[in-house]
Protein backbone atom coordinates (compact mmCIF):
# COMPACT_ATOMS: atom_id res chain seq x y z
CA UNK A 1 0.00 0.00 0.00
CA UNK A 2 1.14 3.28 -0.62
CA UNK A 3 0.50 6.75 0.85
CA UNK A 4 -0.36 9.55 -1.43
CA UNK A 5 0.46 13.61 0.10
CA UNK A 6 -0.20 16.87 -1.25
CA UNK A 7 2.32 19.42 0.62
CA UNK A 8 2.56 23.18 0.41
CA UNK A 9 4.31 25.47 2.43
CA UNK A 10 4.41 29.67 2.19
CA UNK A 11 4.70 32.62 3.73
CA UNK A 12 3.37 36.70 3.92
CA UNK A 13 4.89 39.05 4.86
CA UNK A 14 4.86 42.16 7.02
CA UNK A 15 1.78 41.19 9.61
CA UNK A 16 0.21 43.53 11.09
CA UNK A 17 -1.40 42.89 14.93
CA UNK A 18 -4.75 43.35 13.27
CA UNK A 19 -3.52 40.79 10.54
CA UNK A 20 -2.36 38.58 12.79
CA UNK A 21 -5.79 38.27 15.24
CA UNK A 22 -7.36 37.47 12.03
CA UNK A 23 -5.32 34.73 10.62
CA UNK A 24 -5.17 33.32 14.40
CA UNK A 25 -8.89 33.46 14.47
CA UNK A 26 -9.15 31.65 11.15
CA UNK A 27 -6.76 28.72 11.93
CA UNK A 28 -8.75 28.65 15.03
CA UNK A 29 -12.30 28.19 13.70
CA UNK A 30 -10.55 25.65 10.75
CA UNK A 31 -8.87 23.61 13.46
CA UNK A 32 -12.34 23.24 15.25
CA UNK A 33 -14.66 22.74 12.01
CA UNK A 34 -16.74 19.73 10.85
CA UNK A 35 -15.09 20.88 7.28
CA UNK A 36 -11.33 20.91 8.64
CA UNK A 37 -9.18 21.36 5.71
CA UNK A 38 -5.19 20.17 5.95
CA UNK A 39 -3.68 23.97 6.87
CA UNK A 40 -1.60 24.90 9.32
CA UNK A 41 -1.27 28.87 9.86
CA UNK A 42 1.31 30.43 12.25
CA UNK A 43 2.37 33.89 12.36
CA UNK A 44 6.00 34.23 13.89
CA UNK A 45 7.25 37.64 14.39
CA UNK A 46 5.57 39.33 11.37
CA UNK A 47 5.14 36.59 8.77
CA UNK A 48 2.33 34.51 8.74
CA UNK A 49 3.49 30.50 7.85
CA UNK A 50 0.58 28.60 5.63
CA UNK A 51 1.57 24.56 5.82
CA UNK A 52 -0.05 21.59 4.83
CA UNK A 53 1.88 18.28 6.09
CA UNK A 54 -0.23 15.70 4.34
CA UNK A 55 -3.59 16.16 2.26
CA UNK A 56 -3.11 19.70 1.52
CA UNK A 57 -6.45 21.81 0.49
CA UNK A 58 -5.25 23.98 -2.35
CA UNK A 59 -8.97 25.41 -2.91
CA UNK A 60 -9.72 25.76 0.96
CA UNK A 61 -6.34 27.82 1.74
CA UNK A 62 -6.94 29.60 -1.83
CA UNK A 63 -10.19 31.45 -0.14
CA UNK A 64 -8.95 31.88 3.13
CA UNK A 65 -5.95 33.84 1.40
CA UNK A 66 -8.52 35.36 -1.14
CA UNK A 67 -10.63 36.23 1.90
CA UNK A 68 -7.12 37.70 3.91
CA UNK A 69 -6.15 39.84 0.54
CA UNK A 70 -9.91 40.97 0.70
CA UNK A 71 -10.01 42.58 3.89
CA UNK A 72 -6.74 43.48 4.59
CA UNK A 73 -4.22 43.58 1.17
CA UNK A 74 -6.13 44.57 -1.39
CA UNK A 75 -3.61 45.27 -4.42
CA UNK A 76 -1.70 42.57 -3.24
CA UNK A 77 -1.22 38.85 -4.81
CA UNK A 78 -0.09 36.12 -3.15
CA UNK A 79 1.21 33.32 -5.23
CA UNK A 80 2.14 29.58 -3.55
CA UNK A 81 3.34 26.16 -4.99
CA UNK A 82 2.32 22.42 -3.95
CA UNK A 83 4.14 19.09 -4.47
CA UNK A 84 2.21 15.78 -5.14
CA UNK A 85 4.11 13.04 -4.17
CA UNK A 86 4.02 9.38 -2.95
CA UNK A 87 5.42 7.02 -0.67
CA UNK A 88 6.36 4.49 -3.45
CA UNK A 89 7.57 5.22 -6.80
CA UNK A 90 4.23 4.86 -8.46
CA UNK A 91 3.83 6.39 -11.83
CA UNK A 92 1.03 9.18 -12.38
CA UNK A 93 1.51 9.71 -8.51
CA UNK A 94 3.89 12.59 -8.04
CA UNK A 95 2.76 15.62 -9.53
CA UNK A 96 2.28 19.64 -8.32
CA UNK A 97 1.02 22.93 -9.25
CA UNK A 98 1.13 26.57 -8.21
CA UNK A 99 -1.74 28.84 -7.92
CA UNK A 100 -1.79 32.84 -7.59
CA UNK A 101 -4.66 34.68 -5.09
CA UNK A 102 -5.81 38.06 -5.55
CA UNK A 103 -8.69 39.61 -3.34
CA UNK A 104 -10.65 39.34 -6.65
CA UNK A 105 -10.12 35.40 -6.91
CA UNK A 106 -8.06 32.83 -7.70
CA UNK A 107 -6.72 30.49 -10.05
CA UNK A 108 -4.35 27.54 -10.77
CA UNK A 109 -2.48 25.00 -12.58
CA UNK A 110 -1.41 21.78 -11.92
CA UNK A 111 1.29 19.45 -14.06
CA UNK A 112 -1.75 17.10 -15.63
CA UNK A 113 -3.07 20.51 -17.11
CA UNK A 114 0.50 21.08 -18.15
CA UNK A 115 1.24 17.54 -19.63
CA UNK A 116 -2.17 18.27 -21.73
CA UNK A 117 -0.76 21.84 -22.94
CA UNK A 118 2.63 20.29 -23.75
CA UNK A 119 1.25 17.27 -25.67
CA UNK A 120 -0.69 19.53 -28.04
CA UNK A 121 2.17 21.56 -28.13
CA UNK A 122 3.98 19.29 -30.02
CA UNK A 123 0.83 18.09 -31.55
CA UNK A 124 1.50 14.95 -29.57
CA UNK A 125 -1.61 12.48 -29.53
CA UNK A 126 -3.13 12.11 -26.24
CA UNK A 127 -4.20 9.15 -24.60
CA UNK A 128 -6.56 8.67 -21.52
CA UNK A 129 -4.35 8.11 -18.68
Amino acid sequence: MANNYLQFSFAIDDISDEEREWLDAEDQTNRHSEESIDLDIRVVDSVAYFTAEESGDVEGTAQIVELFLKKFRKKDHVIFEWAETCSKPRPDQFGGGAAIVTADGWTSKNTRQLHSELRSYFDVGVTDE
